[in-house]
């Protein structure tokens, strides 16, 4: 992926930015294997919570910049992350430093309840935390450039595994601290054949868009869906959008595997304030391992 997401942006005219990189990300998981599609969300989706830094005790966030929806024919399984995206244009001197806000990133670390602020109810109140057992359930996802070729690649990573340089000693209306990574083998450098964040039942870390793109098609980025409010969230969610999406084909394939109709009922939700949302429907049996011996 990695090779050809970067032709891909050196063409002409490209725009380079979180928003287009997932999109290309997105048309790059259509192989043979896999079928993939994006949905762009022109509205933010801020929520509250109670926050431990935030002066007043409820902090006001986007509960994330994209979702990542995968489907695994195979296993049957359905898992969701919810990603906070970063794009670093400049070289690093430690590998990897970044501003961000201090209260996503303590939203994405603690996974608190959350409270929809927009005029109707948008999410389930746990969907941060409705698996105790999977960390994965939120990430940071981080594009940025190789330092000798001067590539984009992506970092995934958990919210714990970044770390602020410092954390307010009292409550705050503002921080965006530099953040760093906290590499699980202490690297401390890119390395697209590093194992250091891969488990069995998922994948915590890793600094290669390569070996993320692999994790993807074996279903272990994300927490599987076993929470029936949380799944019917989901089901309205891909309904809604189809209509939106790249490749609005892959949605309604993702439809039929979970066995709904084409007819919903009516519901509450708001669905102009989700994060923007990308969807791959994988075959983990099927897939290939070109990058890293993970078994």
């Amino acid at each position: 992926m990695k090779t050809k997401l970067n032709i891909e942006m050196r063409k002409p005219g490209k725009i380079i930015d979180e928003e287009h990189l997932f999109r290309e990300m997105a048309y790059e998981f259509n192989t043979s294997i896999s079928k993939a599609t994006y949905v762009e969300v022109i509205h933010k989706n801020y929520i509250e919570f109670i926050s431990r830094y935030k002066v007043g005790g409820v902090a006001k966030v986007e509960l994330g910049d994209l979702m990542l929806l995968t489907y695994d024919k195979a296993t049957t399984e359905l898992r969701i992350c919810i990603l906070q995206a970063k794009y670093r244009s400049k070289k690093y001197y430690y590998f990897l430093d970044f501003k961000a806000d201090i209260f996503q990133w303590e939203l994405l670390k603690e996974k608190p309840d959350v409270t929809n602020i927009s005029r109707r109810f948008d999410f389930p109140k746990h969907i941060l935390n409705f698996r105790n057992d999977y960390e994965s359930i939120t990430a940071y996802g981080i594009f940025y450039h190789d330092n000798i070729s001067g590539d984009i690649d992506f970092l995934y990573t958990l919210p714990r595994c970044i770390n602020p340089n410092m954390i307010p000693t009292s409550r705050v209306t503002k921080c965006e601290p530099k953040f760093s990574f906290r590499c699980p083998k202490l690297l401390g450098s890119p390395n697209r054949l590093c194992r250091a964040g891969i488990f069995h039942k998922e994948t915590i870390s890793s600094c290669s868009i390569d070996v993320f793109e692999q994790q993807v098609l074996r279903c272990k980025v994300g927490a599987p869906i076993n929470d029936k409010e949380v799944k019917r969230w989901v089901i309205h969610l891909l309904h809604s959008y189809k209509g939106r999406a790249t490749i609005p084909e892959v949605i309604d394939e993702l439809l039929g595997y979970l066995n709904v109709g084409d007819s919903i009922e009516e519901d509450n939700y708001d669905f102009e304030c989700v994060p923007s949302v990308l969807v791959v429907v994988t075959d983990s049996e099927k897939v290939i391992n070109e990058v890293i011996n993970i078994d």
